[in-house]
């Protein structure tokens, strides 16, 4: 699955010519508006940005394990269930900084809190996540 990805994405970016600095300066330019509009709307910093992209990943991971690498991807199925720990371990935000951050992610109603300390994402969100962002990347 990861070769067929990186070789999709090496493909699309040979395309994009990154030793333009025109090119890199859009790259940097989306990703820049990416965060600065997730803390506008929804005050969400850069931890919390890497604690989201935590659940997306592991959402997607599931997807895959379930449908295939080569399966579609569907909104209305998307979920992802964490605990603070295996977030911590994932991006190495301290524990207590992450347990702190889901209270407020689950206050934003961007996270559902279930028994046991376990955070799910039972929805996906496209304006938060840059993969979402970035696909332009990647499409031929």
């Amino acid at each position: 699955m990861a070769q067929i990805s990186e070789r999709r994405f090496d493909r699309a970016l040979a395309h994009r010519r990154l030793d333009h600095v025109g090119v890199r300066l859009q790259i940097a330019s989306k990703l820049f508006s990416h965060f600065a509009k997730a803390r506008r709307q929804w005050g969400i910093d850069s931890d919390s940005q890497q604690i989201l992209f935590a659940f997306k990943l592991a959402g997607l991971a599931e997807s895959c394990r379930d449908l295939g690498a080569q399966g579609l991807f569907r909104v209305e199925t998307f979920s992802a269930r964490l605990n603070a720990s295996t977030i911590a371990n994932m991006t190495g935000i301290p524990r207590e900084t992450v347990r702190r951050k889901l209270i407020k992610l689950c206050s934003a109603g961007l996270l559902v809190s279930e028994a046991n300390g376990v955070y799910l994402m039972d929805r996906y969100w496209p304006d938060l996540d840059i993969v979402e962002m970035l696909g332009w990347l990647v499409r031929e």
